[in-house]
């Protein structure tokens, strides 16, 4: 199983890339263990989903949807 995801480098914040692949590695690495995920930057967003199960395919997509709804929490840019 594997994610693929390019987000628009203008819209993230600094360490946005490594940030997301964090998010999504904590909700789902333990749903499913042999899931590989790559963030990278781009002029775009794009998110690919490759899951031979149709119904894990939706389910990753809600939790994905689910993580950027509450990414005021976990997005943001710390403060010192």
């Amino acid at each position: 199983m594997r994610i693929e995801m390019m987000v628009d480098e203008k819209m993230l914040p600094k360490q946005g890339c490594s940030k997301i692949t964090a998010e999504m590695e904590k909700r789902l690495l333990t749903l499913y263990p042999d899931i590989r995920i790559r963030v990278r930057k781009g002029s775009n967003n794009q998110l690919d989903i490759y899951a031979k199960i149709k119904d894990d395919k939706k389910k990753i997509h809600n939790i994905i949807e689910a993580m950027f709804n509450e990414s005021d929490e976990w997005l943001t840019t710390e403060f010192a």
